[in-house]
């Protein structure tokens, strides 16, 4: 799989500058972000191992978990799993947190609205 291959530290096929690429590229549909949720999630000690100097990386990791994230159980899993620390991106922890629970008042507020157009018109 493409994402396992970002933290293989033998392979020679993805260059370190593109990492950041892969990673957003998997925040552009609900699959694809579900996908890359679980193996942030089951890799995190490794990508934090192998990262946690490097501040675009990290913020790119932490920021691309925000992307379309609008649930209270998913801010509650990632706040957990960024309390252990984001090394050289901690500031891009506040910012994602913030991002989902903007996400979620975002769906809270207007999530009725657009379901009533959408019956209604479709």
């Amino acid at each position: 799989m493409l994402l396992e291959l970002t933290i293989d530290e033998n392979q020679t096929m993805i260059r370190k500058s593109d990492i950041r690429r892969i990673y957003t590229y998997f925040t552009l549909t609900p699959i694809s972000r579900s996908v890359y949720h679980e193996f942030v999630f089951k890799n995190w000690k490794k990508l934090l191992e192998m990262n946690s100097h490097d501040a675009f990386i990290m913020s790119c990791i932490i920021e691309s978990l925000a992307v379309g994230t609008n649930s209270q159980e998913a801010l509650e899993k990632i706040g957990e799993m960024l309390s252990n620390g984001a090394g050289a991106a901690s500031n891009s922890v506040e910012y994602a947190l913030d991002q989902i629970k903007s996400n979620i008042k975002w769906v809270k507020n207007h999530e009725k609205n657009i379901c009533e157009f959408l019956n209604n018109n479709y």
